[in-house]
């Protein structure tokens, strides 16, 4: 008989996670079904391999989750039914899949074959959706500090509008595609994408995470002032920033390298990394 194992992340979503994870036992409890806290799981690969081939998996969590999740394991020999339930502070993945708001379930298994990887410090790991420098991981910076602090997830926009008044400082930058190399002198925005979004922001509106040549896409944010970068800003949310053709560059490829000219924060899929001058990302 087929067992569930519900994997919830009992930190993301600030509990909601292990409130949705419960709500998913009290439903299944009819059924052999098992509620797993991630965090006590030391070995994940070991875990799987253990457990039968027809059993099912429900991975309860958001963004963060799902990034610490795939550079856990082996996405190639993944459980065959292996299903995700969003319920965390970010949820870019589940914008991209445009899933009604009542069909919570969503099957992974065609999601994690061929991912991108993008190297920082000499450090390799794996992205389901975005990996970015510039304003995109001041915002992630900022939201993990307010967190800390003891106060509530930002909404991404209205952070992005404070930096863009002062607080956060574009800077000089290198990018490099298929061999390509480009100089841009001020870059707000320097994202590399495998889905549409990043923090909430529908930042690659052409990008297919499932297209046949896994290609991702880089988007650039160049040379404007603050009171444009403004507009650009509240344009992304819906994706038409694209209309700002003297501000806006949109590239796709296999190998993309960017170098900024001082240490910048680093989102990789919300999770934050500081002081990067330069990562480099393999499609």
């Amino acid at each position: 008989m087929t067992h569930t194992y519900i994997l919830y992340n009992p930190e993301a979503g600030r509990g909601k996670a292990r409130r949705s994870a419960w709500k998913l036992y009290r439903k299944l409890r009819d059924e052999p079904t098992s509620l797993l806290d991630l965090t006590h799981i030391e070995d994940l690969p070991s875990f799987f391999a253990g457990l039968e081939p027809e059993d099912r998996f429900i991975l309860c969590g958001g963004d963060g989750t799902l990034h610490r999740f795939i550079n856990a394991v082996d996405t190639v020999s993944m459980p065959e039914h292996l299903y995700y339930c969003p319920c965390g502070d970010g949820c870019d993945f589940w914008y991209d899949l445009d899933r009604a708001s009542e069909d919570r379930l969503v099957d992974l298994s065609r999601y994690l074959k061929a991912l991108p990887r993008v190297v920082v410090d000499g450090t390799t790991r794996l992205f389901l959706n975005s990996v970015g420098g510039g304003i995109d991981g001041y915002c992630c910076e900022e939201n993990h500090r307010l967190l800390k602090s003891g106060g509530r997830a930002g909404n991404y926009k209205p952070i992005a509008r404070r930096g863009v008044l002062g607080r956060f400082h574009p800077c000089g930058a290198v990018v490099t595609v298929d061999g390509v190399k480009r100089r841009y002198e001020k870059v707000w925005l320097a994202p590399v994408l495998n889905g549409r979004y990043s923090g909430g922001m529908l930042c690659a509106p052409e990008q297919d995470r499932l297209i046949a040549d896994h290609t991702v896409s880089l988007l650039v944010i160049h040379d404007a002032g603050r009171l444009k970068m403004l507009s650009v800003i509240s344009a992304i949310k819906k994706g038409k920033h694209t209309k700002y053709t003297d501000a806006v560059d949109v590239f796709s490829g296999h190998e993309l390298l960017v170098q900024f000219d001082r240490p910048c924060p680093l989102q990789i899929d919300g999770e934050t990394i500081r002081d990067v001058t330069e990562y480099r990302v393999s499609a």
